[in-house]
Order: structure tokens, then sequence, then C-alpha cells
């Protein structure tokens, strides 16, 4: 059996937002993930000498005449900043919805699109509303070695835990595949999860030293756009 001095655990959050661009284009349009309940924010640039609109899961919101300020055509709960010339023919513009959700009438998340009158879609991405709760970690010595076991309850979407072990200045980094999840959907609209993620620390790998675990949550992995 082995001695445990001290055993730390903290959490940290990474997410990664995707959006799909054409390469060398002038166009863009791009979020960052948001909580629940903050607020969202959506930032497109354009050729300013043609007319453009942003859609919202296929509606649209905004249009945007050539040279000219931008009209919200449809009830949706944002706020505006007024096209800011950033080059002779780009503009940019700003979009503040005050609280990102995923649930109602109106959700906030999901696809983002900036089109041309005539040309149809330029670039969209998709906006990510998550949802957090506190994370309760804890240890247990078994006749395996140390395990380690994180959960979250009502979080979305799925978490994907990091672990890394630091035993006397060198560390391990855990690979996904010797990680045990559970992930348990709520019957709520829209869905949320109860999330569990563990892993065991070998017997032979556990010093008689100080150990560090670190576990990372809720890190959306990056897709692969072809």
């Amino acid at each position: 059996m082995f001695a445990m001095h001290r055993t730390a655990v903290t959490l940290t959050i990474y997410l990664i937002s995707v959006s799909v661009e054409k390469a060398n284009a002038k166009e863009s349009i791009s979020c960052s993930p948001t909580l629940e309940g903050s607020e969202l924010i959506v930032n497109a640039t354009w050729v300013n000498t043609v007319d453009m609109s942003i859609k919202h899961n296929e509606v649209i919101v905004l249009i945007c005449m050539a040279k000219q300020n931008c009209t919200s055509i449809y009830k949706f709960p944002f706020k505006l900043a007024n096209p800011v010339d950033i080059m002779d023919s780009i503009s940019s513009v700003t979009l503040k919805v005050e609280t990102a959700t995923r649930e109602g009438s109106q959700p906030t998340g999901g696809k983002w699109s900036l089109h041309y009158f005539g040309k149809g879609e330029m670039v969209t991405t998709n906006c990510l509303v998550v949802a957090m709760s506190d994370i309760q970690c804890e240890s247990s010595t078994t006749t395996s070695g140390l395990g380690i076991h994180c959960f979250a309850s009502e979080v979305f979407p799925q978490p994907l835990c990091d672990i890394s072990v630091n035993a006397e200045g060198v560390t391990q980094f855990i690979t996904q595949d010797q990680i045990i999840y559970t992930h348990h959907n709520t019957s709520s609209e829209p869905v949320y999860y109860n999330s569990s993620c563990s892993y065991v620390i070998p017997s032979q790998d556990v010093p008689a030293t100080a150990i560090t675990v670190d576990v990372c949550q809720l890190k959306k992995m990056k897709k692969s756009i072809i």
C-alpha cells in the first residue's frame, strides 16, 4: 500500500468554437461559446458594396444595404452597433444578444449565417450556448491504485475530462481511451447531461510523495470540416 501526503484537484474549462469560412474570403461571421444567461456576441464582416443579410437558423434578423446602416427586420432580442467601415469596401457589425438561451420560442444558439442578395449563403458559424454547474471530484484508495472520480449535474454539451497526474515533478497525461465516462441525459427540454469521468492510477505509478491531479471539464473537441 502507498502513502498519500496531499491530493489536489484543479478544474479548468476549455471550449473551442468552430466556424465555416471560405479561404481568402472577405466575409466572416463568428461567435464564442457562451454560458446560458450571459450575453451572446456575433461579429460579421462583409463587402459593403452589395446588399447583405444575416440569418439566425434560416430566419433573416438583419439587413444591411450597400454603403448604408443596418436594419433589424425581425423581433429578435439583440442590440445592434451600426456598421463600421474598416476598409474602403469592407464593413463590420456586432450583434449583442442580452441573454443566451437554448430554450423558448427564440433560442439564440445554433446557426448564424451571412448572405449576399442574389448570391445566397457566404459564410456560417454555429453559436454554442453551454450550461455548466459545480463539479465535484473525489479520490479513493483501492486495491488497484488511486481512483479519481469527477461528476457534474445538468451540463451541456457532454463534457470531456483531461486528466494529468503530476508526481515528483513529472507530468503524465492520461489518454481519452483510459478514462471511463457516463452521460445520462435529462428528460427536460432542452436536454442537459448528468456526467462523470473516472480513472484509476495504478498502484505502481503512485509514489509515496505528493500528487496533483488536474481535471479539465467541458472541452469541446475541434471538428474536422471537409
